[in-house]
């Protein structure tokens, strides 16, 4: 189960670890990692760039006290860790005390399987990975003679091992793998000209689809050259699963312990309060089987696990590391995210989704009646006000009329508020669309009135 690629990080991190005892650290904390990568960006059905590479490092927290040192290097010879070790004590002893620095315990994870280890991502040839880039652009331009231009074509895929070890007798490593495509392709027509956006990630190899992919990015184009203008006013409106992911990426950032407890989230003081619509149920699942995010333990080997954020409605709990739970005395929820062996850890999400109902699209489409149904948005981020939840963003999307898709429109805004949305949903779709390699789940959503700004 999980079994690592390398066996030798262990020795390193122990090694590591006595040295920093030695030197006069209370505590230590090893992050090691290997891994392996291939990059494929193609364009005109030609290898525009390859990259192909590893990459390994460890980062370093040591206590001296409650004073936090942190440090990293790419080196493992005898010298290279001895200076970091040295530099990093001399970190901790010239920083401020906090009460809440903490490592995790030892604490055995989960004994499953997750499924985040497949071998064939590191054998398979490389001619076999160029035909998936190029799969991924030749599929979308058999899809249509319309499809005319490719923004954005990439294939890549990577193996890692990562281990976690600290003095409070903390020691796991396990592997995992990723494959990944993206298809962005633009459709002409006249001087018609939209794009299309696709992307799937998988964990086991055979599993990605690129001609899958492709398809759907230039099914996606196609589908909304033509656009028309929409009538401003309010109205109900279906947000499609790749949309409703954008705004559970924001989301997502709410329920981060640390943002609540800086008051940098919306949600400070919500707790137990209904805060969605009873169809709406969120959550945080770091033992989700083949999930891209998913790992035994986080960031500093704290047990992943299984989290209930949103139960019907009403906001459960907050995410928590072990700082953030120590400060909030709150247990860890398994919630330490590393970006790399060069960053600290932070409180962040793993597998984020909500979940799915029991009504597919076409049924959807039919309750709706008359209204939108939103296919893409722009600039969420930049659209939406962090301190009060108001949002204004461009859109594009169908022209829904007597339950079937009429015509594609374009060129309006939407408008609302993300609780008032949550709240006012209707019904959820049966099937999750998972986005930004796979940390975000989301299905289709009915919303009972969003304001639309159009001609």
């Amino acid at each position: 189960m999980n079994k690592p690629l390398e066996t030798n990080l262990s020795d390193i991190a122990q090694k590591v670890l006595d040295l920093a005892k030695r030197g006069g650290a209370d505590e230590a904390e090893v992050f090691i990692e290997r891994s392996s990568s291939t990059t494929v960006f193609v364009k005109d059905q030609a290898i525009e760039n390859l990259t192909a590479k590893d990459t390994s490092g460890l980062g370093l927290r040591v206590l001296s006290g409650s004073a936090l040192g942190f440090g990293s290097s790419n080196r493992f010879n005898q010298a290279s860790i001895e200076k970091l070790v040295m530099d990093t004590i001399a970190c901790a002893r010239g920083s401020s005390p906090d009460e809440f620095n903490c490592f995790a315990e030892s604490k055995a994870p989960a004994e499953i399987d997750l499924q985040i280890f497949d071998k064939n991502v590191q054998s398979a040839p490389l001619d076999d990975k160029i035909k998936r880039g190029l799969l991924l652009e030749s599929s979308a331009r058999a899809f249509d003679r319309r499809i005319k231009r490719t923004a954005y074509i990439v294939y890549g895929d990577g193996v890692s091992t990562t281990g976690v070890f600290n003095t409070r007798g903390v020691a796991y490593q396990f592997s995992a793998s990723s494959s990944q495509g993206v298809s962005w392709v633009a459709a002409l027509d006249g001087k018609d000209t939209e794009s299309g956006l696709a992307e799937d990630a998988s964990t086991n190899y055979s599993k990605l689809d690129c001609e899958a992919i492709g398809r759907e990015a230039a099914q996606k184009a196609v589908a909304l050259l033509g656009g028309e203008k929409v009538q401003s006013g309010k109205m109900p409106v279906i947000l499609d699963g790749r949309t409703v992911g954008e705004f559970l990426d924001f989301f997502s950032r709410l329920i981060s312990a640390d943002s609540v407890q800086k008051g940098k989230s919306m949600l400070a003081g919500k707790l137990g309060q209904k805060i969605a619509s009873s169809n709406i149920s969120i959550f945080d699942d770091g033992l989700l089987i083949g999930g891209l995010q998913s790992a035994p333990v986080d960031g500093i080997g704290y047990p992943q696990q299984k989290t209930v954020v949103i139960e019907n409605g009403e906001l459960k709990t907050f995410v928590y590391d072990c700082y953030s739970g120590k400060k909030g005395n709150m247990p860890s929820t398994g919630n330490a995210r590393r970006e790399s062996y060069r960053s600290r850890p932070i409180v962040g999400t793993t597998n984020f989704y909500i979940e799915r109902g029991e009504t597919g699209r076409e049924d959807l489409l039919a309750e709706m009646g008359k209204g939108i149904l939103i296919t893409s948005i722009r600039g969420l981020f930049a659209g939406l006000d962090v301190a009060t939840g108001d949002f204004s963003i461009p859109a594009q999307g169908m022209a829904i009329q007597s339950g079937k898709a009429d015509h594609p429109v374009k060129d309006f805004q939407i408008s609302g508020n993300l609780f008032k949305m949550l709240a006012d949903v209707l019904l959820v779709g049966d099937e999750l669309v998972w986005s930004n390699a796979g940390r975000y789940g989301a299905p289709d959503i009915l919303v009972k009135e969003l304001s639309i700004a159009g001609s």
